[in-house]
């Protein structure tokens, strides 16, 4: 918080991508006694995130969860591409 009380924080920048989904599911903000994940936090906050290390430098190219497999081979993308849509279409980000 900014000594006057108000800031202008609008926008977080987290790594997030099909291998490092921790700002997803891993709680690790405290609201009000409960633990959140920082996506759901921003969320809340009216924050906008931004992704960096989309594709992981490619290490999550190929490594779409299993969930999602058999969604996105049903796509004419290419293994990267699909890697970037996987990071694209989270929700609250």
């Amino acid at each position: 918080m900014a000594p006057n009380g108000k800031d202008h924080f609008k926008f977080l920048q987290l790594p997030f991508n099909a291998t490092m989904l921790e700002a997803l599911v891993q709680p690790t903000q405290k609201v009000k006694r409960t633990w959140l994940p920082v996506l759901e936090v921003a969320h809340r906050l009216g924050l906008s995130v931004i992704s960096s290390a989309s594709i992981g430098q490619t290490k999550a190219v190929g490594q779409i969860p299993e969930a999602l497999e058999g969604i996105l081979d049903q796509t004419p993308l290419t293994p990267t591409l699909q890697a970037l849509q996987f990071t694209r279409s989270c929700p609250k980000l």
